[in-house]
């Protein structure tokens, strides 16, 4: 049996299917970067050097899309996981050397700019979920009709 434009309508299907997966993967990287700024606003600062390290990046493939958000500072699993934040809310000492001040203590223990929080990850990711959830929909749609 022979039915006429099976192969125009395969390639159709198949065209739709690639549109797709990059509409997922525009909605993904959205997403994902949308969790990042949130994650930055709860990070902890003192120099900046852990905030700056926010990457995020995709894992998966094309086909099996992931993006992963990571804080690339050597102590950002320590910050994340430090529940107790024994000294938040105190100032923060003037480091001294040889009795002199070297470096002037900046606002307060675990919180300089009073937004920092631990777990700067997963808490927004929880927090925002259904947020980022719109972000991956509105995205893809957005792709999928031009």
């Amino acid at each position: 049996m022979h039915i006429d434009g099976l192969h125009e309508f395969k390639q159709l299907l198949k065209s739709q299917q690639e549109k797709i997966v990059k509409a997922v993967n525009l909605g993904l990287a959205a997403g994902a970067l949308r969790l990042q700024r949130e994650a930055q606003k709860r990070v902890p600062v003192d120099t900046g050097n852990l905030k700056s390290s926010a990457e995020t990046r995709q894992a998966g493939t094309n086909r099996n899309p992931m993006y992963l958000l990571a804080f690339t500072a050597p102590y950002a699993f320590y910050i994340h996981e430090r529940k107790e934040m024994k000294w938040k809310g105190l100032p923060r000492r003037n480091q001294r050397k040889n009795g002199e001040i070297v470096r002037k203590g900046k606002g307060k223990y675990w919180d300089p700019q009073g937004k920092a929080q631990p777990k700067f990850i997963s808490g927004p990711a929880a927090q925002f979920e259904k947020d980022i959830e719109q972000i991956v929909l509105d995205k893809a749609r957005a792709y999928l009709r031009k």
